[in-house]
């Protein structure tokens, strides 16, 4: 009797892993094929950052419809790339003598 249910737990454990590996996938799927990632976290950092005003929209989507229209498609909140060469590296600051009583 044990075994039966010893079988129905592990048949439930693998039914939901299956499950949740299946979802997890198609999620990293959407999320790839769109490029949502990096446009909210820029998004977010643009509005923490800058602050938004009344006069500003928010990056930020505020519905469902937003995060599946608005921004994989909208204006991209990203930084431009700039194709201007890298500043030279900065001058190596002196060191410090120690004080002398």
């Amino acid at each position: 009797m044990a075994s039966v249910y010893v079988d129905l737990a592990l048949g439930l454990v693998v039914a939901f892993l299956l499950l949740s590996l299946l979802v997890s996938g198609l999620n990293e799927a959407v999320v790839r094929v769109l490029s949502i990632r990096s446009k909210f976290l820029w998004a977010y950092l643009r509005d923490t950052l800058d602050g938004v005003a009344d006069k500003a929209p928010s990056w930020l989507p505020g519905s469902l419809r937003d995060v599946l229209v608005a921004l994989p498609f909208g204006p991209d909140p990203r930084p431009k790339h700039s194709s201007q060469r890298r500043p030279p590296t900065p001058a190596r600051c002196p060191r410090r003598r120690p004080a002398t009583p």
